[in-house]
């Protein structure tokens, strides 16, 4: 049984007079516990997809089917509840808040969860020593390496024990001994019985993935 399903899903952009097709026809399920790598060029519609896996987005057509829920007809209130409770993001560009420190970066998704202060402290402290930074959660992004950065945003992932975790280029902003670094985490979470669905255009980091979803013209045109 799926834990997320994709049917027929298409997605358009109106810009001035034109309507601009990303994505077409778009057949996809997802199980509890896969690793599964979306991989094609730019343009190729991935990141679209993601945010639409993501309830970032949401299609102009089809259906979106969460957990037996068809979050395509959801308000934006709702669809924001699915994406804090259910829903880790990690991103190219960390987007972890300049001014505020490791362990508040961590904090932010349980504040929306309805956490007293002393809880959200205690599971966010937990969950960055979890990634070997214990000694640095009162550091600021720009006192952090960039794999730091990138490991504290995948705390603030999983720090409400999310059903998928979505991870858009996360090597991308990365040298290749970090990114290698960075993989090693998503493929131990995996392994830990984490669903893991990792958006890229490189092919050597799509193979660490059990499954390979590859995309072109907004098409699925490979699923190995």
């Amino acid at each position: 049984m799926p834990i997320l399903e994709l049917q027929n899903v298409n997605k358009a952009y109106q810009l001035d007079s034109q309507n601009l097709q990303v994505l077409k026809n778009i057949n996809l399920k997802i199980k509890k516990g896969e690793f599964i790598a979306i991989m094609g060029p730019s343009g190729s519609g991935k990141s679209t997809l993601m945010h639409i896996i993501g309830c970032l987005d949401t299609a102009s057509s089809g259906k979106v089917i969460f957990e037996k829920q068809d979050v395509s007809q959801l308000s934006e209130a709702e669809l924001a509840q699915i994406r804090n409770q259910k829903v880790g993001f990690v991103f190219q560009s960390f987007n972890l808040i300049p001014r505020t420190t490791a362990l508040a970066n961590v904090e932010l998704p349980l504040i929306y969860k309805g956490l007293d202060i002393k809880e959200r402290k205690k599971q966010a402290q937990e969950v960055l020593e979890k990634f070997g930074l214990g000694s640095r959660i009162y550091h600021f992004p720009n006192q952090l390496s960039g794999g730091e950065q990138q490991r504290v945003a995948i705390a603030r992932a999983l720090v409400t024990q999310p059903l998928i975790i979505l991870a858009d280029e996360p090597t991308g902003n990365l040298d290749s001994k970090t990114g290698a670094e960075i993989i090693k985490i998503f493929e131990y979470l995996n392994k830990a019985g984490n669903t893991v669905i990792l958006v890229t255009h490189e092919k050597d980091i799509a193979e660490h993935a059990k499954k390979i979803i590859k995309l072109h013209d907004g098409q699925i045109i490979g699923n190995i």
